[in-house]
């Protein structure tokens, strides 16, 4: 659970948003998710501190940050299928 964010890493402004959040809190999930209509897809979707879906930071924001190795892959218990999270 550790961001390794260097000034020097060429981040957009949205994966800079997104480093942002994970360290005044928030985290980045990717996780199976049911759609309302029964199909199921794997989402990236990024969290604030209070646990709520960020808006307009979706997975290219969160790829980028994840690939220039601002985020790193936090351990979560398997509570639900194929969860990952990256947080600070």
């Amino acid at each position: 659970m550790y961001v390794v964010y260097d000034p020097s890493i060429e981040l957009s402004a949205r994966s800079r948003q997104v480093v942002e959040i994970c360290q005044s809190g928030g985290c980045v999930r990717y996780q199976l998710e049911r759609s309302y209509f029964g199909g199921e897809k794997f989402q990236i979707r990024v969290y604030d501190s209070a646990g709520n879906v960020v808006r307009g930071l979706g997975y290219k924001a969160a790829y980028a940050a994840i690939a220039s190795g601002a985020l790193v892959r936090k351990e979560v218990p398997a509570t639900s299928a194929y969860v990952s999270m990256w947080a600070i």
